[in-house]
């Protein structure tokens, strides 16, 4: 869908690259030329004045017609005719302007642009006393030096601002569609994902309903499907809400709703939901001692009540599944210098530190996850995640000796351009 969104804006910025490079270098050119001209008449300006006209003032016509220079002076008389002409421009004759010679005769200084056998000229009309007119001229083959000079430039340049035009309009293209490009392939993903975990368990309902209706059952054998069944209904409940939650957790931070928690009190409560279940797998639940500190102490931490319990819910939930039988799963928390910490650390010997990079991915299950049929749907830790930076925090983790160690830390004072920074660094 994005393809022809950038070949699209691709042609649109070449075009318009193309264009302001055009308009650039005509620029260019026209003023070039035009100072070129006016450098020739100034030039032309300046001979009449110091080396025609003290001669012709002091009446040294023999001196003057005798003048060999770049510049040809000529007088004409009011009907065009050449009466005095110096030496170099003798033989030089022309087409005559009756217009400027005209204006010249009003007193006007006035110029005009020739070409006399092929070759470029500026002319200059001006009063001389009496009747007469002086016409002077000079050679402009610098302007035309120029022109072809800059027309071979742009031919050879013309395949290079091409390629220049085409790679930074490419580049510029992919950079302003990068965030957007971000976007729709999360959600494309996102949506494959969910599409395939909502078709897994509602397919399972089918059929087992396709199964029951079959012949008749006992009553026992109704309760197991319709049980099993529930239990499918509760996995897409939970995939559902979780659903909600992350669908923007690539770009925004979650709206909290704050208010001051005793986080010692909050984790007691959930540590006691699943006390008996830690238990009769044979796991031993080290709680609370660490560091020093008891979560039995007063922690008070003004955050989101409902999602931190959520938060810490799911990372008790996430190491009673992983942690084997017969190993450990280690709690414990602190408050100081600002900031709220929870860790939890349990035995796990099957996850590798390859798998550790996408752990906080979502859908992301490790390899050993459907080879010991362990339930879940791979959202849990991303959860986890995106509260913790939306409250202005991180979560941390690492793996030594077979133990996976994860910690959130929420800060007691947050600031917006925190959490924005966080949630940018999820996205990145």
């Amino acid at each position: 869908m994005i393809d022809p969104v950038k070949k699209k804006l691709s042609t649109i910025f070449i075009s318009t690259m193309l264009g302001l490079i055009f308009t650039i270098l005509c620029t260019v050119y026209l003023f070039m030329d035009f100072r070129l001209t006016e450098n020739v008449r100034d030039h032309l300006i300046e001979s009449i004045d110091t080396e025609f006209m003290p001669h012709y003032t002091n009446n040294d016509f023999a001196v003057l017609s005798k003048i060999v220079e770049d510049e040809l002076f000529q007088v004409l008389n009011s009907k065009g005719e050449v009466v005095l002409a110096v030496q170099s421009s003798i033989g030089f004759s022309p087409d005559l302007n009756g217009s400027l010679l005209d204006a010249a005769s009003k007193g006007r200084q006035v110029f005009e642009t020739i070409t006399h056998n092929k070759l470029h000229y500026l002319v200059a009309y001006y009063p001389l006393d009496g009747p007469f007119i002086g016409r002077a001229v000079h050679p402009i083959e610098s302007r035309t030096v120029f022109r072809k000079n800059f027309a071979a430039l742009m031919l050879l340049a013309l395949p290079l601002l091409l390629i220049l035009a085409y790679i930074s309009s490419r580049y510029m293209v992919n950079q302003s569609l990068k965030p957007i490009s971000n976007v729709m392939k999360y959600q494309e993903t996102f949506s494959s994902n969910v599409s395939h975990e909502l078709k897994s368990p509602l397919t399972s309902i089918k059929g087992s309903l396709e199964v029951a209706l079959r012949r008749d059952r006992s009553q026992q054998e109704y309760r197991e499907i319709v049980k099993a069944a529930l239990n499918k209904i509760d996995d897409i409940i939970y995939l559902l809400n979780n659903l909600g939650l992350i669908a923007t957790s690539k770009f925004k931070p979650l709206d909290l709703y704050r208010e001051r928690v005793n986080m010692s009190d909050l984790i007691g409560e959930i540590v006691d939901k699943y006390e008996p279940l830690i238990y009769s797998k044979g796991v031993t639940l080290k709680f609370p001692e660490h560091g020093g500190a008891s979560c039995k102490d007063v922690m008070p931490l003004v955050c989101d009540a409902s999602l931190m319990r959520r938060a810490i819910e799911n990372l008790l939930d996430n190491a009673v599944k992983y942690t084997p039988i017969d190993s450990i799963i280690d709690l414990s928390c602190r408050n100081d210098a600002g900031t709220f910490t929870f860790t939890i650390a349990n035995t796990c010997p099957d996850l590798s530190k390859d798998e550790l990079k996408n752990l906080c991915e979502p859908f992301y299950r490790g390899k050993n996850v459907s080879v010991k049929n362990i339930d879940g749907r791979g959202l849990g830790l991303h959860v986890v995640q995106y509260i913790a930076y939306s409250h202005g925090g991180t979560l941390t983790y690492q793996l030594e000796n077979g133990t996976l160690s994860i910690t959130v830390k929420i800060p007691h004072t947050t600031h917006g351009n925190f959490i924005q920074e966080n949630v940018n660094q999820v996205a990145g």
